[in-house]
């Protein structure tokens, strides 16, 4: 899948200590989501779904606003201006503090369309003021592990990249069950290449 273009609403577990509850958790949370057949604000979310946790630093987001983010290779002008004007501070990345630390609903380029993607946050990071539809979800990425590296491609592992041990053969077996479940039907990719998951091993 051809990744340019795209923007991220990554979904992350902030309430659990080891793999299992992880992924446990991340599991729950898009289960939520295809459930409602949308990404909500922490308003909607504490309404219909109080268990759910939110980043610590959520509430400068306020309870209104759904934060996306989009790779460095589509950064807008805006984007060079921030880094421009916080160049002697230390920039805080969107893309890379979320996007490449866990699993991400993939939206389209459409949704900048139907959508004000207003230009708040940190680096990389817009907000949205209403629910956005998974109709706009292309894919569900993920950072390849050194388990799961294989199911993708050869180059999709970066040891540099923090561990997601969570991340591995069970968490995309479950987001399948779960997509059937649900009626929808979209790729796992690696978020590194765009690759889609193959249940078959290759072979090296």
């Amino acid at each position: 899948m051809e990744l340019k273009g795209k923007y991220y609403h990554t979904v992350m577990p902030y309430q659990s200590d080891t793999s299992f509850k992880k992924q446990e958790e991340v599991l729950y949370k898009i289960e939520c989501l295809f459930q409602c057949g949308y990404i909500l604000p922490y308003k909607d979310i504490n309404e219909m779904y109080p268990e759910i946790s939110r980043h610590p630093w959520g509430s400068s987001n306020g309870d209104e606003r759904i934060s996306i983010a989009l790779s460095r290779a589509d950064q807008e002008p805006y984007d060079e201006q921030y880094l421009e004007t916080n160049k002697w501070h230390n920039i805080e990345n969107a893309y890379e503090m979320f996007v490449l630390n866990g699993a991400s609903i993939v939206l389209n380029e459409e949704l900048k369309r139907r959508y004000f993607l207003a230009q708040k946050g940190i680096y990389l990071e817009r907000q949205v003021s209403e629910p956005i539809s998974l109709d706009y979800m292309d894919a569900i990425s993920i950072v390849p592990t050194s388990i799961t590296a294989d199911y993708f491609d050869p180059h999709d592992y970066d040891g540099r990249l923090k561990s997601l041990n969570y991340l591995n053969l069970r968490f995309i077996r479950e987001i399948n069950r779960l997509q059937i479940e649900y009626g929808y039907q979209v790729p796992i990719v690696s978020i590194l290449t765009g690759t889609e998951f193959n249940a078959r091993v290759r072979k090296k």
